[in-house]
């Protein structure tokens, strides 16, 4: 089996990001870098695994121009808030300086993190590559493995440290809302799967460090699927809500750091909590404040290829700098933990 560890993209130090559309500067404090000096860290594989590329792609970067606005965004709320970037740019944008740079011809995406996701992209040179990549996707579906591994920062913890279970994703129409939500279901049927009522998902989590004088965890989930927010929707309803996640953290309540679960016909009800006192004063933030001032706290930290090319090969993205130091700040890595 091999392993390939590819380095962080830009360097970020607290949660006051802007960023100017013609070089994509994500600034904190402490510096600001050019994305697109990233691409002098974009790695191709070694020649046995030629024809593969990987980028650790930062948060807020969007992928596609096509891709649908708004996915941070809740009814009655700016969806300009602190911790998302107001930018135009997209990855896809920026192939043409990616290929120029590399000195390749050919560039296409296959896997990516999601806008508000940071971690890896895998693109592809040739189409044998991408071939090869998708036939490793689909040996890891019919063999049951979780092969998308994201690393997570909880408000709050969870009281089981470990689970490994197949649960499906569908979709709900909830009372008062204009558009469906996607719900956790355990235990799908097979005929519900072969009708595509629902999304079957194995899945896997463990839990890699708890504070639980800060009221947080770094969990570790593994997923056989990403589809409809799958981790997202998951861990607020089955772990704890994701640092950061607009989306679906008020599925989840806390009481004395203890997620409570809040049925989904209720949750439209419950605002974003504030964050816990000693939290805020950790990441040297004001009193009061809730997730919408942090950037999310998701990265896809690897990925798994079953037999790709006739081995078994994992892609594993470092740590962003805003997610280190979060974790280095709520005590949850030190600052000598390998990234």
């Amino acid at each position: 089996m091999h392993a390939y560890d590819f380095g962080p993209v830009g360097n970020i130090g607290d949660y006051n990001c802007r960023l100017n559309l013609l070089d994509y500067t994500v600034g904190f404090p402490s510096s600001k870098i050019p994305v697109r000096e990233a691409y002098s860290n974009a790695e191709a594989a070694p020649p046995d695994l030629s024809g593969l590329i990987a980028v650790n792609k930062p948060f807020g970067l969007k992928i596609h121009s096509h891709d649908k606005p708004g996915t941070r965004s809740k009814n009655g709320q700016s969806p300009v808030v602190s911790s998302i970037p107001d930018c135009n740019l997209t990855f896809e944008d920026t192939l043409g300086e990616l290929k120029e740079r590399l000195k390749i011809s050919n560039l296409s995406i296959l896997k990516s993190a999601e806008r508000y996701t940071s971690g890896i992209v895998l693109l592809s040179t040739n189409e044998n590559t991408t071939a090869a990549v998708y036939k490793s996707f689909n040996r890891a579906k019919f063999q049951k493995i979780p092969h998308l591994t994201h690393w997570a920062i909880t408000l709050g913890y969870p009281s089981v440290t470990y689970k490994k279970e197949k649960v499906g994703i569908k979709f709900l129409e909830v009372e008062n809302e204009n558009k469906k939500q996607p719900i956790i279901v355990s235990d799908p049927s097979k005929r519900e799967s072969r009708l595509k009522k629902v999304h079957p998902v194995h899945v896997e989590y463990r839990v890699l460090s708890l504070n639980k004088a800060l009221k947080t965890s770094l969990i570790e989930i593994s997923s056989s699927s990403v589809k409809y927010h799958f981790i997202r929707v998951y861990a607020s309803s089955h772990i704890c809500s994701i640092l950061g996640d607009i989306m679906y953290s008020n599925r989840m309540n806390t009481v004395m750091g203890v997620p409570v679960k809040v049925h989904i016909e209720h949750c439209h009800a419950f605002d974003f909590q504030p964050l816990p006192e000693n939290m805020t004063k950790a990441l040297n933030l004001p009193k009061n404040v809730d997730c919408t001032v942090i950037p999310h706290m998701l990265h896809l930290r690897s990925i798994f290829l079953p037999k790709f090319k006739g081995e078994d090969v994992t892609i594993t993205a470092d740590l962003p700098p805003h997610f280190q130091w979060t974790t280095e700040k709520l005590n949850l890595l030190s600052s000598n933990s390998e990234k």
